[in-house]
């Protein structure tokens, strides 16, 4: 019983070596989610998308950067699929101190892209995604992510606007150099 207490205690003061989110590191990684929605009378939409990212932390706990967002959708009943592409800036905030294993983020994004479908035109379109989770910080330099996320697609040219509740899950990179 002591030899389990003492591995807890050591784990838990070594996460003062964990400073991955200060000023001057880079934060490469990105997500992936899925979704699945049915409708009353439409078919089932199942929606696959990955997202690569890079920012930089402008300050401690708080990172800039560039998403990419691509993301295939398939409707039931085989009556076609969309794949869509965006660039999206976004900002990352960590709620708690520097030095901590488990910490909590906010992420916000807006970019625009396309979305094309099976027998319809490419559409201009805007992205706006907000998640907010834990990180988990697995050695100095990786970090899980499990994120619930808001995300509402809209053409910039007419008044369709998909909004969407899910769960992102991705790993993040820091690099750079890890202070004191």
């Amino acid at each position: 019983m002591k030899l389990k207490l003492l591995a807890i205690v050591i784990l838990l003061s070594s996460s003062a070596t964990f400073a991955q989110i200060k000023k001057g590191q880079w934060m490469i990684g990105g997500d992936a989610t899925f979704t699945s929605t049915k409708y009353t009378d439409n078919p089932t939409i199942t929606e696959l998308s990955f997202n690569p990212a890079a920012g930089y932390f402008f300050m401690d706990k708080l990172a800039g950067g560039l998403r990419v967002d691509i993301s295939t959708a398939s409707y039931g009943s085989g009556s076609g699929s969309a794949t869509s592409f965006f660039g999206s800036p976004f900002l990352r905030y960590y709620f708690l101190p520097v030095a901590q294993k488990v910490n909590l983020f906010a992420d916000a994004s807006y970019g625009i892209g396309s979305v094309s479908a099976t027998g319809a035109d490419t559409k201009s379109t805007t992205l706006m995604r907000i998640m907010v989770g834990p990180s988990i910080f697995l050695n100095q330099h990786t970090a899980l992510q499990i994120a619930p996320f808001y995300r509402r697609k809209g053409a910039t040219d007419l008044d369709d606007k998909t909004d969407t509740f899910g769960m992102a899950i991705g790993l993040q990179i820091h690099i750079g150099p890890q202070g004191k």
